[in-house]
Parts: C-alpha cells; sequence; structure tokens
C-alpha cells in the first residue's frame, strides 16, 4: 500500500511541475518590455551586491512641492535599504526643458538632463531615474510630450548607457477640459 501511495504522490507532483513549467513559458511569452524593466529596476534596487545603488527622482511640483512628502517617505526606506535617493525637480518644470528641446534663458534655474547626468555615478548600471513631468505640458500634443521624454532619456542613455527607467508621469493624454 505504502508504495502505492509513494508512486500516486510522485505521479502528482510530476504533474504539478508540468502544469507549473506550462503557465511559465505562457507568462514569459506574455511579458511586455516594460514588464521586463520594471522586473530588471527591481532586481537593481533589492541586489545587495550593488554597493552604489541610486534612485533620482526627476520631476516637477508633484516631486518638488506637492509630493516633497513622498519623497522624504521614500529617502529613509530608500536609505535603510542601502539605496542612495536624490531629488532632481522644480515647480513648474516642463518636459521640453528638462529634455534641452525648447530652452529658454530665463530658466537657468530649472534642472535639465544635465544635471540627471551629473548625479549617476558610473555608467548608471547601479541607478534607477523615476521621471514624473509634463504637468506643465498640457498644451503640447501627446506626441511632443513623448518626444521630449524620449529625448531626455536617449540623452542620459548617451552618458550613462546602463541606466533604467521609470515614467511615472500624470497624464499620459492630454486632458480635453485643460487649457
Amino acid at each position: 500500500k505504502s508504495g502505492k501511495l509513494e508512486e500516486l504522490y510522485t505521479e502528482r507532483l510530476n504533474g504539478i511541475d508540468s502544469h507549473l513549467a506550462d503557465n511559465v513559458k505562457q507568462i514569459n511569452g506574455a511579458i511586455s518590455s516594460y514588464d521586463k524593466n520594471l522586473i530588471e529596476v527591481k532586481q537593481r534596487l533589492f541586489d545587495t551586491n550593488l554597493k552604489n545603488r541610486q534612485y533620482v527622482f526627476v520631476g516637477d511640483s508633484l516631486r518638488e512641492a506637492n509630493g516633497r512628502w513622498t519623497f522624504k517617505k521614500m529617502v529613509y526606506k530608500l536609505a535603510k535599504s542601502g539605496i542612495s535617493p536624490c531629488l532632481i525637480g522644480k515647480s513648474g518644470l516642463k518636459a521640453e526643458h528638462w529634455s534641452k528641446t525648447n530652452i529658454v534663458q530665463n530658466l537657468n534655474d530649472f534642472p535639465t538632463t544635465d544635471d540627471v547626468i551629473k548625479v549617476i555615478k558610473g555608467d548608471g548600471s547601479e541607478c534607477v531615474v523615476d521621471i514624473c513631468l509634463c504637468t506643465n505640458d498640457l498644451s503640447k500634443t501627446e506626441a511632443e510630450i513623448v518626444g521630449y521624454l524620449k529625448k531626455g532619456i536617449a540623452d542620459i542613455l548617451v552618458a550613462k548607457p546602463n541606466t533604467k527607467f521609470i515614467l511615472t508621469t500624470p497624464n499620459r493624454y492630454k486632458n480635453s477640459t485643460s487649457n
């Protein structure tokens, strides 16, 4: 009897393993490049073998002023985890100025991609840049906003080619009720 139970148990375990393997194959095929990026970001942040982990917050008032309380909470948690946080933000910052697409001379106090590049250590392989912009770009089209973000990221990647990015930009599409 004992041998029969063991045989059934082994058969059932093998069936479960086979079923799980099939599920993993299906899931891997369904993971988008966006999801893969998030997985890589998480791995980078939680890899304690990396000694110079950085998390750079970039943004407008949603980060610099209104979101400062979030940053303060995150600073503590990140630092406790051995991750060096940095905030590069300014109320009123536009993605077009940050990306240096349209430079306005009277905006010298506003950060650009150059400021982000300066704080990233090495080739960026231990850094995640979290970009929260475009609240002040509502007069622009979706294509223009996407262009600004792509240009800014591309400029950073030229200098720091292994940097990972997260976009937490709030307005995915232009709000038809805004100005």
